[in-house]
Parts: C-alpha cells; sequence; structure tokens
C-alpha cells in the first residue's frame, strides 16, 4: 500500500505542477507586465494592479479548492453590505 500511495502522490505532484507551469506560461505577458512594474516601483498596491492588467476588482475570477470533492469552487466575497457574492471572472 505504500507504494500505491507514493504512486498517487507522485500523479498529484506531476499534475498541479503542470497545472502551474500552464497558468504561468498562458498568463505570462501579465506576469511580465507586473514584474516590469514591481521592477520600477518595488511595490504595488492592489489598485495599481487592477489598473495595470485593466481589471475590474469585482470581476477578478477567485477559485476555492475543495478537498472533499477535489474541485474548485467560485470564492465568496462580502459586498458593500456585508452580504456573501459570488465572484465570477471574465
Amino acid at each position: 500500500t505504500a507504494q500505491i500511495i507514493d504512486e498517487e502522490v507522485k500523479k498529484i505532484i506531476l499534475t498541479q505542477q503542470q497545472r502551474a507551469k500552464d497558468i504561468i506560461m498562458n498568463n505570462r505577458d501579465k506576469l511580465v507586465k507586473v514584474a516590469d512594474t514591481l521592477y520600477e516601483k518595488e511595490t504595488l498596491d492592489a489598485e495599481e494592479i487592477y489598473k495595470l492588467l485593466d481589471l475590474e476588482p469585482t470581476k477578478i475570477s477567485e477559485r476555492i479548492y475543495d478537498k472533499n470533492t477535489n474541485t474548485t469552487e467560485p470564492a465568496q466575497l462580502m459586498d458593500s453590505e456585508n452580504k456573501e457574492t459570488e465572484v465570477t471572472g471574465t
């Protein structure tokens, strides 16, 4: 059973490593833009990042990993009236 567990762990790690690489490669232009700006300014707050990437704060897609279902679900944020609101992305 230890070998089976090791194989499953290895499969999970390799899958998530590839997923991370894909995310970075698919968003490389954004990464470079943020890195270049940070090099010039040294710090950025959230508002500056939104503007830099031409994003609206309420339209950023955030997802929460659910370990029970091995899936991700839209994050819940509080709106101005402290009610939960789903975050959807473009």
